[in-house]
């Protein structure tokens, strides 16, 4: 597929629709289709024209739709986009700058203080000074690779030195028509957009896809005002992850019915385990509350649930555009979920070794079985624990962090209770380690879904000696 060629073509049919609304001072204004692309296309002339044609450029923000302009930009027409987390620190964004090669840093406007900090001295553009002001469109941009990188999104699992996934259009669109199989997207949806622009499934499914469906999309404000923003947009489509479901059942008390407004046709959960009474309630209400499963690695692609299938702990549907297998199943037929494809990613931007089998395919670390096409978790190969919020948070980088700044400590272990990571600490010698200071100085350092807030120290050396 040729997403620039579709584009064009869809400038046509979609021309002077209502595209992407963004609230500013309390009201919900919009930006057309048509202007939305030609801005994209003039900001992406002046990229060129100050030489960052095929460059590896960064974009950090929050979501917005001169982040999105930004984001399609450099993404279909300059270079390669690196999305980063809108969280990470000024000292973070220097590694990456470095590790990357970055030749540009774009940025949107409440990121200007951190950007200042920061040691890089390559160039760095305030994207909402810039966009206005750009006019020209000369239509000399990159050449057109659906097989070359264009995108890197890192996945949820990184900490201060984030492994990134390599992304061409290819990948990108391998999933769309496998969504559309189970519901057909177009422009008479509403899609209200909670997630961050440096997810995958956000900057792909709920933005990139509607290239080619033409839907609305409403970008939420504030994690404050969800409730009070649905009802205003009264969307077809929404979007979370577990907790934010849990959150409405709690403020709604189970009395779910309405919570989405009067016109909803899916709602989708990812990025954890979706409990199972809590999925019942959904229904009981009238709400198809659907199971999502997918990574970065494979373009947020993999399986989802099809509307009033009926439900006995699957995460969905595998896509039928993929080709799946388990490896080294024991005699229940669990093993390592692994899965091939168009959508799967070009490699990580760090050599890692291992990640898949000697035929191709890509070995996820999820263990799982596979029945009737559908796709059932039954854990992780590596030490990794879920947030209800979909972060993965591993405990084997949170253990090594600790030891780095007090080599004092012999081992550490790491729960989640309440949502909430929790540490045991063993130490050699209690006397040498001011625990309060060692856990504030950690938490300065980590990204916020790695911040320890419980925390305690064993009366024992060492774990091993206690299994």
């Amino acid at each position: 597929m040729n997403i620039r060629r579709e584009i064009d073509q869809n400038l046509v049919k979609f021309n002077n629709k209502n595209y992407i609304f963004e609230k500013k001072e309390g009201i919900y204004t919009s930006i057309k289709f048509n202007d939305f692309i030609n801005k994209a296309k003039a900001l992406a002339t002046y990229l060129i024209d100050n030489n960052y044609k095929d460059k590896t450029i960064l974009l950090i923000g929050k979501n917005s739709i001169n982040y999105m302009i930004s984001d399609t930009a450099i993404t279909i027409y300059t270079g390669i986009c690196v999305n980063i987390n809108r969280d990470t620190k000024e000292e973070d964004l220097d590694d990456i700058v470095k590790s990357l090669n970055i030749s540009l840093i774009m940025y949107t406007s409440e990121q200007e203080e951190k950007i200042n900090l920061m040691k890089s001295s390559i160039e760095k553009i305030n994207v909402d000074k810039v966009i206005d002001k750009v006019k020209t469109i000369k239509e000399e941009y990159k050449d057109y690779d659906e097989n070359s990188c264009t995108k890197i999104i890192f996945s949820s699992g990184t900490t201060s030195k984030p492994k990134g996934v390599k992304l061409s259009t290819k990948n990108m669109y391998a999933g769309f028509n496998s969504v559309q199989r189970r519901v057909v997207f177009n422009t008479e949806d509403v899609i209200y957009n909670i997630l961050p622009m440096h997810h995958t499934y956000s900057n792909l499914c709920l933005f990139y896809y509607t290239f080619l469906s033409g839907a609305t999309i409403y970008l939420c404000s504030s994690i404050n005002n969800i409730i009070e923003e649905i009802k205003e947009v009264n969307p077809t489509v929404f979007c979370g992850v577990p907790l934010i479901y849990e959150r409405f059942n709690e403020y709604y008390k189970g009395n779910v019915k309405d919570a989405f407004g009067n016109r909803i046709r899916r709602l989708y959960a990812g990025g954890a385990p979706l409990n199972i009474d809590l999925k019942n309630n959904f229904r009981k209400n009238g709400l198809n509350l659907l199971d999502t499963y997918a990574l970065t690695e494979t373009s947020s692609s993999f399986a989802a649930e099809y509307i009033n299938e009926e439900y006995d702990g699957n995460v969905g549907t595998l896509y039928e555009d993929m080709k799946f297998k388990i490896l080294d199943p024991d005699e229940n037929g669990i093993g390592e979920i692994c899965a091939k494809g168009d959508a799967i990613f070009l490699g990580y931007t760090t050599p890692v070794e291992d990640i898949f089998t000697t035929d191709g395919y890509f070995k996820t670390g999820d263990l799982g079985y596979i029945k009737n096409n559908k796709l059932y978790l039954k854990g992780r190969k590596k030490r990794v624990l879920i947030g209800s919020n979909g972060e993965n948070i591993y405990v084997d980088e949170i253990s090594e962090k600790l030891k780095e700044l007090d080599k004092n400590i012999n081992y550490v272990t790491v729960s989640l209770k309440d949502n909430e990571i929790c540490v045991i600490l063993y130490l050699e010698n209690k006397d040498l380690t001011d625990v309060d200071k060692l856990i504030e100085l950690y938490n300065s350092k980590c990204t916020q879904k790695n911040r320890i807030c419980k925390y305690s120290v064993s009366d024992k050396k060492n774990y091993e000696k206690l299994v």
